[in-house]
């Protein structure tokens, strides 16, 4: 049996889905990790990215230039 293949049923109930993903939770983390970072980190600067396009500056700093 090939140990590296891990496949899951698509008809696991949600609850024996949260047993495993609570059971495996560290080395799930360590295979999607940094893609769910980057994922985040994108829409995160998405966010502001549009909050300063948005955002009057001038109107609420008088101060800057």
């Amino acid at each position: 049996m090939d140990t590296d293949n891990v496949s899951v049923c698509p008809s696991v109930s949600g609850k024996e889905m949260n047993k495993y993903v609570n059971e495996n939770f560290h080395t799930m983390l360590g295979e999607i990790g940094q893609q769910l970072n980057d994922s985040l980190g994108l829409i995160i600067h998405k966010i502001f990215s549009h909050a300063a396009t948005t955002v009057p500056y001038r109107d609420i700093f008088n101060d800057t230039e």
